[in-house]
């Protein structure tokens, strides 16, 4: 190996090296701008994709330096880059998917949510999958395109969601009257939807942390039993 040789590993060695350097003192300052700026998991990404971003700027100037055609190099990556992204199809979906989470921002960590009949608290956001934490104590992962996929339900921050109790009543003087005074001591609200020939539809709403949804929609029942015509409950 002749001295030009030599030279050409090291320059390109020295190139690689400095980058790395140069982007791991770069995390710091970047961390810091950040910080307070982007949610957690966000955060996190970016300072990850640093290094690998730096050397991927660096290695065209490396090859150079070796004396390596970049035209030939980028030929020979978008071959293997299609084979790859065939193979890889559902992981790219779920990538495409959690950029467009991280991006949009439809749910942030530390929401509450319900996400294919998961119902619990977000923990992380990440490029192929968001994990939830369980009223029951489960760390269930859905993966980022079924969470775009399927309707998904935001809860309000203190953790309470929405019952509703459909209800029809006799169209009788003080009937509405009557069934408002016996929920409202209790936190249901009345409100009325329709008048009907005979009857009036109303709903009986509330709003409870769902721990607690059983035992509240038992003790409705309760207290509307024989009050009513008909009634469907509802969530």
């Amino acid at each position: 190996m002749d001295n030009a040789m030599i030279w050409e590993w090291v320059r390109a060695m020295l190139i690689l090296v400095l980058t790395f350097l140069g982007a791991t003192w770069v995390r710091g300052p970047f961390a810091r701008f950040i910080s307070g700026r982007v949610e957690p998991t966000t955060a996190a990404f970016l300072l990850g994709a640093v290094r690998p971003v730096a050397l991927i700027i660096a290695l065209p100037p490396a090859l150079e330096a070796l004396g390596v055609s970049i035209s030939s190099v980028l030929a020979v990556l978008s071959t293997a880059g299609l084979a790859i992204a065939l193979a890889l199809r559902d992981s790219l979906s779920n990538v495409a998917s959690g950029a467009i989470l991280l991006t949009m921002r439809p749910i942030h960590v530390g929401d509450r949510v319900t996400i294919a009949g998961n119902t619990g608290v977000v923990t992380r956001i990440g490029f192929l999958m968001v994990e939830l934490d369980t009223d029951d104590g489960r760390r269930v992962s859905v993966m980022n395109d079924k969470v775009l996929a399927v309707p998904m339900e935001r809860h309000a921050a203190d953790g309470n969601v929405r019952l509703d109790l459909v209800l029809r009543v006799n169209r009788e003087a003080g009937a509405v009257a009557a069934l408002e005074a016996k929920v409202k001591p209790l936190g249901f609200a009345v409100i009325v939807q329709e008048v009907e020939q005979e009857r009036v539809r109303v709903i009986v709403r509330t709003k409870v942390h769902p721990v607690d949804l059983a035992e509240r929609q038992r003790e409705l029942w309760e207290l509307v039993e024989g009050s009513v015509v008909d009634a469907k409950a509802a969530q």
